[in-house]
């Protein structure tokens, strides 16, 4: 899980789903309460994900086929639009890394 770090502007949680291949987002009320608000495909087996400081684009890692993919996070804590940036990580296959990105 990681949380927006962004919270003055909108409190959003983001939970990996390695089940239905899926990072669910949810919004985080006032008193704790969680409501689902979307959800985005991650790629075969999800293993792992983090945001970055800005809280602007959040990574995933696909554990079936070890790659990383960057999501940019929209105005309403949405991951939208991912880009492949590795393909076959170490441990997880054969490594390439796509230039330029």
């Amino acid at each position: 899980m990681q949380a927006h770090p962004s919270r003055a502007l909108l409190y959003v949680l983001y939970v990996l789903n390695a089940q239905n291949n899926q990072v669910w987002v949810n919004q985080i009320g006032s008193d704790g309460t969680l409501t689902s608000v979307g959800n985005v495909s991650s790629g075969a087996d999800p293993r792992g994900m983090t945001l970055d400081a800005s809280g602007r684009y959040l990574y995933v890692l696909g554990g079936a086929t070890g790659d990383i993919v960057m999501y940019r996070i929209d105005a309403n804590g949405l991951p939208v639009s991912g880009n492949t940036l590795a393909h076959g990580l170490p441990g997880f296959g054969s490594s390439t890394i796509i230039p330029g990105r």
